[in-house]
């Protein structure tokens, strides 16, 4: 992760609104500077979301710091001002990009948005950091497999000696396995029981994506 943060500083591109929206052409690139301090199979479509979720996490850390440096010269006051005053190791391009960008009325709205969502979150896992995707992976599980997801998120809600960590997490898991024993494989895999019993939002499921039968569940 460090080593992610520290490639994507010194070769980023800052003038996308998200990270999803940054073309592969950017991001191969840095995918195979990471194989010259690890052995990685950059070809292996698993192991590549796995470096693009740390590339995504890493490049909203550090627009979140450029943004929070915007604030503190008086940006949100008078962006053109603070345009003058771009960070040293950030381009006048990209600096005017993000100063343009973060008094947006759409923009602000949805940054309150995903605050309130944070803070509505009533499960919180024991896993610290680590996401659920690097958990399952550590389990030696198949990324695109129709089951084994659920497991994951028990094993990081649960405790051998403490048990669940508050009996929220024990109640939906509960749900999960009602749904489970309901569905077949076939028709619900568990990335899709786990969306339709947190919701997408909810849950620390970087890189999983969302699976076709929950849509097809969506349209029903």
């Amino acid at each position: 992760m460090h080593e992610c943060g520290y490639f994507l500083r010194n070769n980023y591109r800052l003038q996308y609104k998200e990270w999803r929206h940054v073309p592969i052409e950017f991001r191969l690139p840095l995918r195979h500077k990471i194989t010259t301090l690890f052995e990685i199979d950059v070809e292996n479509a698993e192991v590549c979301k796995v470096i693009d979720s740390y590339l995504a996490k890493a490049w909203r850390g550090y627009r979140s710091k450029l943004h929070e440096d915007f604030k503190q010269i008086g940006g949100l006051e008078d962006p053109t001002k603070a345009k003058t005053t771009p960070p040293s190791n950030v381009s006048k391009e990209d600096w005017e990009y993000l100063c343009d960008m973060w008094p947006e009325t759409k923009y602000k709205e949805n940054a309150e948005k995903k605050v309130k969502a944070r803070a509505q979150r009533k499960i919180n896992s024991k896993n610290g950091s680590k996401s659920t995707i690097h958990c399952h992976i550590e389990r030696g599980l198949d990324l695109e497999s129709s089951t084994g997801q659920i497991e994951t998120w028990r094993l990081t809600h649960w405790d051998a000696k403490k048990g669940w960590i508050s009996t929220d997490a024990a109640a939906k898991y509960e749900k999960m396995m009602n749904l489970r024993n309901e569905h077949p494989v076939e028709s619900m895999s568990d990335k899709s029981i786990i969306e339709t019993v947190l919701g997408r939002s909810s849950v620390r499921l970087h890189g999983w994506g969302r699976d076709p039968s929950w849509w097809m569940l969506t349209m029903i």
